[in-house]
C-alpha cells in the first residue's frame, strides 16, 4: 500500500530542480476515504468532498505553475461596478474574462496571453485577482506617471525608478489594474502563493469556485526520476513527512 523514504527528482525550469524525499508515499491504485486516515482500493471511496490539504495542494501547484512559466508582469485586475454585471460573483467574472481574452488573442496577432490569478475578496466582498501575465501587445500597455493622481504604493514603486503599466483593454473592459514587470521569477512564484489562504479556501469552497485560474497549456514540472528508499543527506528543509533540496 506505502512506499518509505520514495524519492522525487523534478525539473521547474532550466535554472531549478528539486529532489523531495517523502517519508511514505500512497501507492497506485489506493485513495483516501472520508475519514482521511484509512486507505481503499481506488473507486471505493464514498465520495468526493474536498480534503482538508486544497489549500496546501493549491500553494504548491501556484508555486509550481508560476516558477516553470516565462511570466512577464506581475498583475492586480480588479471588476468595475459600472463594467461587470456582478463583481461580487467571481465565477460570472472570471468566465466574462475568460471568453473575453479568447477573443482578444484571436484578434490581435501580437496577443498570446497566458495568465496564472488567483482571486481575494475586498472587504464589502467583491473580487478582485492578483496574479502573473505574460503575452500582452506593447501597444497595450501605458505606462503610469509620477505626475499623474495614483496610489501611494505606485507612486512609491514609481519614486524607486520601477516600472508600472495599465493594461489598457482590461481597463476598458473590466476595471482597474496594474502591472509591474517580474525582476525574480523565483521572488514572484513564492511571493504569490502567499494569496493561496485558508480564508480564501472557505470563501471558494462556499462558492464551488476555485483557489486559482489558469490557462490551458501552460508548463508543468517534470519528473526526472523517483525511486523509494532514497537517503537525502543535507537537506534544505526537513518536514514531518518529507525533505527537500533544491539544485
Amino acid at each position: 500500500m506505502f512506499d518509505y523514504n520514495k524519492g522525487f527528482l523534478y525539473r521547474y525550469n532550466d535554472q531549478v530542480s528539486k529532489l523531495t524525499v517523502c517519508a511514505r508515499v500512497r501507492k497506485p491504485g489506493y485513495e483516501l476515504t472520508d475519514g482521511c486516515r484509512e486507505f481503499t482500493r481506488k473507486g471505493e471511496a464514498g465520495n468526493e468532498e474536498k480534503l482538508p490539504e486544497n489549500v496546501r495542494r493549491a500553494k504548491s501547484k501556484v508555486f509550481e505553475l508560476a516558477l516553470c512559466n516565462e511570466f512577464t508582469y506581475f498583475c492586480t485586475l480588479t471588476f468595475s461596478q459600472e463594467k461587470v454585471k456582478d463583481r461580487y460573483d467571481l465565477e460570472g467574472c472570471m468566465k466574462s474574462f475568460a471568453k473575453w481574452l479568447n477573443n482578444y488573442n484571436y484578434r490581435k496577432a501580437a496577443a498570446s496571453v497566458q495568465y496564472l490569478l488567483i482571486p481575494e475578496p475586498h472587504q464589502d466582498g467583491a473580487w478582485h485577482l492578483h496574479g502573473l501575465v505574460s503575452g500582452i501587445p506593447e501597444a497595450d500597455l501605458r505606462q503610469f506617471q509620477l505626475d499623474e493622481h495614483l496610489p501611494t504604493h505606485i507612486r512609491k514603486e514609481l519614486a524607486k525608478g520601477h516600472q508600472v503599466f495599465q493594461w489598457t483593454a482590461y481597463d476598458k473592459k473590466f476595471g482597474y489594474c496594474t502591472l509591474s514587470p517580474i525582476r525574480s521569477t523565483d521572488a514572484v512564484s513564492k511571493y504569490i502563493t502567499k494569496y493561496v489562504t485558508k480564508e480564501l479556501g472557505s470563501s471558494v469552497k462556499e462558492l464551488n469556485a476555485h483557489l486559482y485560474y489558469r490557462s490551458q497549456g501552460l508548463k508543468q514540472k517534470e519528473l526526472i526520476y523517483s525511486a523509494p528508499d532514497v537517503v537525502l543527506p543535507d537537506p534544505d528543509y526537513t518536514g514531518t513527512y518529507s525533505k527537500i533540496k533544491n539544485a
